[in-house]
């Protein structure tokens, strides 16, 4: 069972490489600081998140709760960090995503931290979690329906 699950890591780490030239890079900005749209003011994590890597960092930020209203009704995503450790070097993010349903990924960029991801990939990228929608500490599903429907 472990030695899947290192696969699958190093599976996801691999293809998420590959497509980071893909990914802009997301203006960085420190908890108080004043903000435009869509800059991320980054803060302290949920203790369970915090205890795997004293580096690690997390924000919430908003998404449509239907993508196709962009402008609609919006729900919080709980995302997490880990900074570049060479920001001179920082080409941009890895956006890491732990695959499921329903499967939390905060801790995700500490896991690969832990794991020995290679200083390269630390000095380049800032590594970042997600809990997806309704999973861990981003906004829950609720689907209305009611214990008899269930």
């Amino acid at each position: 069972m472990e030695r899947r699950r290192g696969v699958g890591l190093r599976l996801a780490l691999t293809v998420t490489i590959g497509f980071a030239g893909a990914v802009a890079a997301v203006p960085v900005a420190t908890a108080g600081q004043s903000l435009g749209a869509g800059v991320p003011a980054w803060g302290a994590c949920p203790a369970q998140v915090a205890a795997a890597s004293p580096s690690i960092q997390c924000t919430t930020v908003p998404v449509p709760l239907d993508y196709r209203k962009p402008a609609g009704v919006t729900i919080d995503l709980k995302i997490s960090r880990i900074a570049s450790v060479n920001p001179q070097q920082r080409r941009g993010v890895l956006l890491l995503n732990p695959g499921g349903p329903g499967l939390a990924g905060l801790d995700m960029p500490a896991q690969l931290v832990n794991r020995g991801i290679p200083a390269g990939v630390l000095d380049a990228y800032d590594l970042i979690g997600m809990d997806t929608r309704g999973v861990g500490n981003s906004a829950p599903v609720d689907c209305k329906f009611t214990g008899e429907q269930g």
